[in-house]
């Protein structure tokens, strides 16, 4: 789980924007403090070609069985009101989760992570941070890093150190079990880690395969392989369409989301109270555009978009709330 949890808080923090044939990811600044996501997680056993890379690919998951799924959480909070604020006093985002709270510095188009404070499990990179990820990045583009840390497991301490290759090794579409998503970016972490306990040395290499989609913020898809202690793969996706789960409706949340014009050309301008997240679907069922965490007053480019009616998801922090629009 605090794999899946920290696979979302890394991702989320990217911007995608599509440039001549391929995507590129751009830094967005740091996370509104207040934000808070909850997401359902699907969990699987890797099948197919997900090792694949290069140009063109199509990679085909669209029968992958579900082994679980569970709920979680990421909340951006303020660091003065986070449980290690003087530790972690150089930190910038304060993610917290169910399992405890993630803590990262977000600078000079860097993502770097300082550290995680759990109750059984706490790791400390401020010594040498760990890069997460790096902007801007296509396809080819690749970041080296080291890293050291200290890392306690139920009191045990780890003395770890490790290098950290960031590869953008892929795009094409990808076919998941709800739809084709079209012009994916696919990003490959490979982390060797060497930990020292007491003397004895144990080495790892842990892998994992990302898919980010121009629709849609933060993965597709991710594939986590680690070869050390265990030898093991684990995957986990959102199914981010509306027609698998019911809609519920509420009108009070309603009156809280302003959507004009309607119908709309190139721009769509949306005023909203409350943090929200849209997605935009055909009437296929298939996502077009997913928009990052909203509040305010929006502007909306949907330029990209061809004329036809599509229906916006709304998600709020307790509801759903589904709008119909007509683009001209």
């Amino acid at each position: 789980m605090k794999k899946r949890i920290m696979t979302f808080i890394i991702l989320q923090t990217i911007c995608i924007a599509w440039v001549y044939a391929q995507i590129t990811l751009n830094d967005p600044g740091i996370p509104s403090i207040g934000i808070k996501d909850t997401s359902t997680s699907y969990s699987f056993t890797p099948i197919g070609n997900f090792r694949e890379a290069g140009a063109n690919v199509i990679w085909d998951f669209s029968n992958l069985v579900v082994t679980d799924s569970i709920s979680e959480y990421i909340e951006i909070v303020d660091l003065s009101s986070s449980n290690n604020p003087t530790k972690y006093s150089s930190a910038n985002y304060v993610g917290k989760t169910m399992d405890g709270e993630f803590y990262s510095l977000i600078s000079n188009q860097e993502h770097h992570s300082l550290g995680f404070e759990g109750s059984d499990f706490r790791v400390n990179y401020l010594a040498d941070p760990r890069l997460v990820s790096k902007y801007p990045m296509t396809y080819n583009d690749e970041f080296q890093d080291t890293f050291s840390a200290i890392v306690i497991i139920q009191g045990t301490q780890i003395n770890r150190t490790g290098t950290v290759v960031i590869k953008a090794d892929g795009y094409g579409d990808l076919i998941m079990p709800y739809g084709t998503v079209s012009n994916v970016l696919r990003v490959l972490t490979v982390t060797t880690w060497e930990d020292e306990i007491s003397g004895t040395v144990s080495t790892a290499i842990d892998s994992t395969y990302n898919w980010e989609a121009l629709s849609e913020v933060g993965p597709t898809i991710s594939i986590f392989y680690n070869d050390g202690v265990r030898s093991s793969f684990e995957g986990s996706y959102s199914d981010p369409s509306p027609i698998s789960t019911a809609v519920g409706k509420d009108e009070s949340i309603e009156n809280l989301i302003t959507i004009y014009p309607n119908p709309a050309n190139d721009y769509l301008s949306i005023e909203i109270a409350i943090p929200t997240t849209i997605s935009i679907f055909n009437l296929q069922g298939q996502m077009v555009k997913k928009l990052p965490m909203l509040q305010g007053r929006q502007k909306i480019d949907i330029s990209d978009l061809d004329k036809g009616t599509y229906l916006l998801n709304i998600k709020t922090k307790n509801n759903i709330v589904t709008k119909k629009i007509v683009i001209n």
